[in-house]
């Protein structure tokens, strides 16, 4: 069986994340998909202190409730405090060896085309809407 992977932080689980993980499931209705979810330090690290909402642990949980979704594996982007390049992606890329690698069109996955490559990994483009936990997140306040 093939599979695909895909990563993120899924912080809030939303309908824009059901939608991107059902787009993925249509362009690749046979293959097993893997999400590669943010751990806590990651999430912080790309958006912000104040993030996640929800820890790795309850993410988890979620997606794997996700009908779109066949298994959850946490990592972490960063080797270290100095790393720049997210290569805590090549560890995951190794442990999954995924056939495709699935990304957003706004995500700041499409930098790890280098590690993909040498892997003969190619990467897709899946589009989902503009619904995103930061506009959740906007919503909410607005009416607090």
């Amino acid at each position: 069986m093939k599979i695909v992977l895909t990563t993120g932080c899924f912080d809030l689980f939303h309908p824009g994340h059901v939608n991107y993980l059902r787009n993925i499931t249509r362009a690749f209705s046979y293959f097993i998909r893997v999400v590669g979810l943010a751990d806590d330090a990651t999430v912080r690290r790309l958006k912000g202190h104040d993030r996640p909402i929800l820890g790795q642990n309850e993410r988890k949980t979620m997606l794997e409730a996700c009908r779109y979704v066949d298994e959850v594996h946490i990592f972490s982007a960063f080797l270290d405090e100095n790393d720049e390049e997210q290569a805590g992606h090549k560890a995951l890329l190794d442990k999954i060896c995924p056939d495709v690698f699935v990304t957003g069109p706004r995500s700041p996955n499409q930098h790890i085309g280098r590690f993909l490559k040498p892997r003969g990994i190619p990467m897709q483009i899946v589009d989902a809407n503009d619904f995103t936990t930061t506009k959740l997140l906007e919503r909410i306040h607005a009416k607090v």
